[in-house]
């Protein structure tokens, strides 16, 4: 399966977690922003490309939900990109 945006990954993941038992909640208010996924455990911030700039990006939502939901474990979740060719 070919995952092409955030909600689509959004959707994947949280019926993967429902499946592993996890009660997987997509887009929960918190802190001025919405949770992309939230379990018992885990805060998941979903990023269908995980760039350096996506990954800060998400780095920063984590620790704003952080204030609501200390406990949570915090996760990224994405795609990697593409590799390119490049020399060294």
């Amino acid at each position: 399966m070919k995952l092409v945006n955030e909600a689509e990954l959004q959707e994947a993941s949280a019926a993967w977690l429902d499946q592993q038992g996890h009660q997987a909640q997509r887009e929960v208010k918190a802190g001025g922003g919405r949770v992309d996924i939230i379990t018992s455990h885990y805060l998941i911030e979903v990023k269908p490309k995980l760039s350096r700039s996506a990954q800060l990006q998400a780095l920063g939502q984590l620790q704003i939900y952080d204030k609501r939901f200390p406990r949570h474990q915090k996760v990224i979740a994405g795609l990697t990109p593409p590799k390119t060719s490049s020399a060294y």
